[in-house]
């Protein structure tokens, strides 16, 4: 039963009930000027009015998304501002521009780099999370009318104290690619194979999160994958001997490995040149000298060269 009590916030007398000790209005003030809201809202910019979350539960669901995302990101405290030990956005996977829904199963946590590569550039089959019908953009107060229409309290429940943290509460470790892969692609139901080609581990992780939001084959093109797989194949018969014959590397390891050779081979044929001009006391034939490999013995002699030439030139 509700009686007349004062807000503990805004000192005015408002009906309330026994346990409540701030009001209904100072609680959705107090959610519009949280972050949780001001997130919301620059997602509703980006959308339809349609493609907002139905009811309560759909929009926690999203808030879902959001809490995982922070969480891999890794917050971090450094003079007083927060940085984050990884970079990940929150990408639809049917593209917002083009209708997709603003729902947490139309939402994926993916590697920055995916996401602004893809762009709206990805998406086909997946025209379920569209909208069938568009009413156009919010203003500010038409969203905030939506919001209020939503129960905030429960909202506010679910996000807990978050709002009030200080610094030091942000500070977490972070999340590995392979670590976000796995979660995002459970929770969606996705069981995510990667491109084909031949590319580094590090690239086909990325085609996985690209393949969540069926943008596979635009990654692969913008990217530039069948070039990657063109020099690696190259390399291979070159060192191999072999003309014509499937020398594919049996996995990303395999693959990993030859890129690597690859590099230590093109600072190899570098730091001649430079031997050739005098320069292996330089810089440059510093930093390539990193790249070598010891298992090569050609390559070992060329490192303890460049140190030699570079203990030379510290010394003088």
């Amino acid at each position: 039963m509700k009686k007349v009590k004062k807000c503990s916030r805004c000192k005015k007398a408002k009906r309330m009930t026994r346990h409540q000790r701030i009001c209904s209005q100072c609680k959705q003030d107090g959610f519009f000027s949280g972050s949780y809201f001001r997130w919301l809202w620059d997602m509703a910019k980006l959308s339809d009015k349609q493609a907002m979350p139905s009811c309560t539960d759909e929009l926690i669901k999203v808030f879902e998304v959001r809490k995982f995302a922070i969480k891999a990101r890794g917050y971090y405290r450094e003079n007083q501002s927060l940085g984050t030990k990884y970079n990940y956005h929150i990408g639809h996977r049917y593209p917002a521009s083009k209708g997709g829904k603003l729902i947490a199963e139309n939402l994926v946590v993916m590697p920055a780099l995916v996401n602004l590569t893809l762009r709206d550039k990805h998406g086909d089959g997946l025209e379920c999370y569209k909208i069938e019908r568009t009413e156009g953009h919010w203003t500010l107060d038409e969203f905030k009318d939506y919001v209020a229409s939503i129960d905030i309290e429960r909202l506010q429940a679910y996000i807990g104290g978050s709002e009030a943290s200080n610094v030091n509460d942000f500070e977490t470790n972070g999340l590995p690619m392979d670590e976000v892969l796995q979660i995002e692609a459970e929770r969606l139901g996705e069981q995510p194979k990667g491109t084909e080609l031949l590319v580094s581990g590090y690239h086909q992780k990325l085609s996985k999160f690209s393949q969540i939001a069926n943008g596979l084959e635009q990654l692969e093109i913008l990217m530039g994958f069948d070039d990657m797989h063109q020099q690696l194949l190259n390399y291979r018969k070159q060192q191999d001997g072999i003309m014509g014959f499937d020398i594919e590397p049996r996995n990303e390891f395999d693959v990993d490995d030859t890129l690597i050779e690859m590099e230590s081979a093109k600072a190899m044929e570098r730091l001649k040149e430079l031997k050739v001009q005098g320069e292996l006391g330089g810089n440059e034939a510093n930093y390539l000298a990193d790249m070598l490999t010891p298992l090569e013995i050609e390559q070992t002699q060329m490192y303890f060269e460049v140190q030699e030439n570079q203990r030379v030139g510290l010394v003088a």
